[in-house]
């Protein structure tokens, strides 16, 4: 179930990063030295529960080496 969980969120957030972001950013249709749109960025991404699967993969870590 954990692993479904972080499976999903970061094929989720990756694919946002990769398809929806990466290519306006390398050909300048968003500004990434533009606050407002690195922080609506950051807001998007944190938005995809990226709290959370840094929760569970920590947890899975600290299970594991403990």
């Amino acid at each position: 179930e954990e692993n479904e969980e972080v499976n999903t969120l970061r094929s989720d957030i990756l694919t946002n990063c990769q398809e929806v972001y990466q290519a306006k950013f390398i050909t300048g249709e968003l500004d990434v030295d533009d606050d407002a749109v690195w922080n609506s960025y950051v807001a998007e991404i944190e938005g995809m529960n990226l709290d959370g699967l840094t929760e569970i993969v920590q947890t899975a870590y600290d299970r594991a080496h403990s």
